[in-house]
């Protein structure tokens, strides 16, 4: 379903929204339930448009960086390489 055939099926019925967000109870005054009415549904299409463009209040996931460049980040930082050649240097004086 596309955002704006959700938007015309909400503007004209409240129904999909409502699975979302909590419907308050409709006032017992009949003179006064048309007003009230169309406040809600003007508070629904708020919502609506709210829900469509911002979208749900959740946090995005954060994308994940692979173990290969968090190792290769750590290994070649300037101090593990000081380290690193101090190793070999180590290692070809033993061997000389």
């Amino acid at each position: 379903m596309t955002t704006e055939s959700l938007w015309r099926s909400c503007v004209r019925d409240t129904k999909p929204i409502t699975q979302k967000v909590s419907v308050p109870p409709k006032p017992s005054n009949s003179m006064s339930s048309s007003v009230n009415n169309m406040k809600r549904r003007i508070i629904f299409m708020v919502l609506i448009y709210f829900l469509l463009i911002i979208g749900d209040n959740k946090l995005s996931e954060k994308e994940r960086e692979p173990l290969w460049k968090k190792f290769v980040k750590e290994v070649s930082n300037g101090f593990a390489i000081m380290l690193w050649v101090g190793s070999i240097l180590c290692i070809l004086t033993y061997i000389l």
